[in-house]
């Protein structure tokens, strides 16, 4: 399947402004992500490697509302909503927050999204 016939799955969810810009800087300093939603598939499919150490956050409160999309990780989008007995928004969510932090910390970027 090509990137044109790919199915997008949408979501929205609060997300703070200094992760919205890690998420930026990710894409951009990364030669494999091309489009953001991408960069949710990546972190989607690291948080399924990881997901019997990692546990699922709330969603940020006082973020801004943005949306989102995956698209080859679908699958493994609902596998980790089972593991971690939540909805969608927050497995990506989750996915995305543990996976911006390891990240950040692997990188060694912006050190002011640190929890």
């Amino acid at each position: 399947m090509t990137v044109q016939q790919q199915k997008l799955v949408p979501f929205t969810m609060r997300l703070k402004e200094e992760d919205h810009t890690l998420m930026k800087l990710l894409a951009a300093i990364d030669d494999t992500i091309e489009y953001q939603y991408e960069l949710l598939d990546a972190a989607v499919a690291w948080a399924h490697a990881n997901r019997m150490s990692l546990h699922p956050v709330a969603v940020q409160k006082g973020g801004v509302k943005k949306s989102f999309y995956v698209g080859n990780s679908a699958s493994l989008l609902a596998d980790l909503e089972g593991s971690w007995n939540c909805n969608p928004t927050r497995a990506v969510h989750t996915a995305l927050f543990h996976y911006l932090r390891y990240q950040s910390q692997k990188r060694n970027l912006l050190s002011a999204t640190a929890v």
